[in-house]
């Protein structure tokens, strides 16, 4: 985690603030570090509603997997929400009702080069999604003129026995071989169609 909160768009301390005392309950201390709120924020998301969103087993029914990998040449590149034939379908991981969670960035890119925040107002929020787009990949294409890039769609078991389609946009950065998570999303879980009832505390 960065040492101090980047200021992504709307996502101002604020907000952070909000989210905490929405989750954890509690105000949001004033010298919390990224980590200690991160820590303390998910054990709490995870325990609301008897534990129903906290991943308790992964399904391994073949069709309850599915990966569409990809190799991105330019920003503007994606992998798209189509899936196999023989799978599940693009309404069951993407439609109904859902939450992501904000995108995920490394600390050197979420940090300006002397490591305090980076402000990226517009950018993630009120720009466009090339300009989101452009934010994610260009630096790293430029420097290695393409990446592999993966779209991981997998159902867990909450602990309540919810079933929770998940999936995750990731990309293997070209400086180390690590994947980077760019993007996660809950899809179809939610009181409004029957399946959990996980109300009114966002992802984040």
């Amino acid at each position: 985690m960065p040492p101090e909160f980047p200021t992504w768009g709307p996502y101002s301390r604020e907000v952070y603030a909000t989210r905490f005392q929405i989750a954890v309950g509690v105000p949001m201390p004033a010298a919390i570090r990224p980590d200690e709120y991160f820590s303390r924020y998910f054990e709490a998301f995870w325990r609301r509603g008897n534990g129903e969103m906290r991943p308790i087993a992964v399904a391994i029914d073949p069709q309850a997997i599915e990966v569409k990998t990809a190799r991105f040449t330019h920003w503007g590149d994606a992998v798209g929400p189509t899936t196999r034939r023989d799978g599940l379908g693009p309404m069951f991981w993407f439609g109904g009702i859902g939450g992501a969670a904000i995108p995920f960035l490394w600390p050197e890119r979420a940090l300006t080069p002397t490591g305090g925040p980076s402000d990226l107002s517009g950018v993630l929020s009120g720009g466009t999604a090339h300009d989101r787009m452009r934010l994610l990949f260009s630096d790293l294409i430029e420097r290695s003129g393409t990446i592999s890039a993966a779209r991981i769609h997998v159902i867990y078991r909450g602990a309540t026995g919810v079933f929770i389609p998940v999936n995750f946009l990731v990309i293997q950065r070209p400086d180390d071989g690590q994947w980077e998570i760019i993007e996660f999303v809950i899809s179809n879980v939610g009181a409004d169609v029957n399946v959990g009832t996980n109300q009114g505390v966002p992802i984040f």
